[in-house]
């Protein structure tokens, strides 16, 4: 099997590599895996997980505090009472540049995701990087091909997807 990093991962090609192999390694042994056999793998120097994870409880602990924060935004909703669909999310992450004109990423409300083009443009970006993730997820399921088609569709007009064989 030959393992590679999936659209928008931080691993590299020779992580994506090292690590699926071990999993796949552990999967054989244990018969299945959960993200507490990776973390209890991981804890030996010798692994190849080992890398992977932060060891530093300090820092490991404040990182994992900014995800719960990152999820916090994500888990919020707006009730939108004048369209079809009634709830929509509330924050939107996109980037900027702060006062020292490093890049940073930030999140900010659905008005002022809307009122900025370069934000709004961002986050229909992002929309259509989820759908082609989507469709290379789901596009063998004959059940889902009026969605695969649809989407497959959109994305080859703006030249996301390779033709179809």
């Amino acid at each position: 099997m030959k393992y590679i990093p999936v659209v928008g991962s931080v691993l590299s090609k020779a992580d994506a590599i090292r690590y699926g192999q071990r999993i796949s390694h552990l999967e054989k042994r244990m018969g299945h895996v959960t993200p507490k056999m990776l973390v209890e793998d991981g804890k030996s120097r010798s692994s190849p997980l080992h890398a992977y994870f932060e060891w530093n409880d300090s820092v490991a602990a404040y990182s994992y505090r900014i995800e719960q924060a990152q999820y916090l935004l994500r888990s919020i909703a707006v009730d939108v009472e004048d369209v079809s669909q009634p709830t929509a999310r509330a924050f939107f992450n996109v980037s900027d540049t702060d006062a020292e004109g490093k890049k940073v990423s930030i999140y900010v409300s659905q008005d002022a995701a809307f009122s900025k083009p370069e934000y709004t443009k961002q986050i229909i970006q992002q929309a259509l990087s989820d759908a082609k993730n989507w469709y290379q997820r789901y596009r063998t399921y004959k059940e889902l091909s009026k969605i695969t088609d649809a989407i497959y569709h959109e994305l080859s007009k703006r030249g996301m997807v390779e033709k179809r064989r």
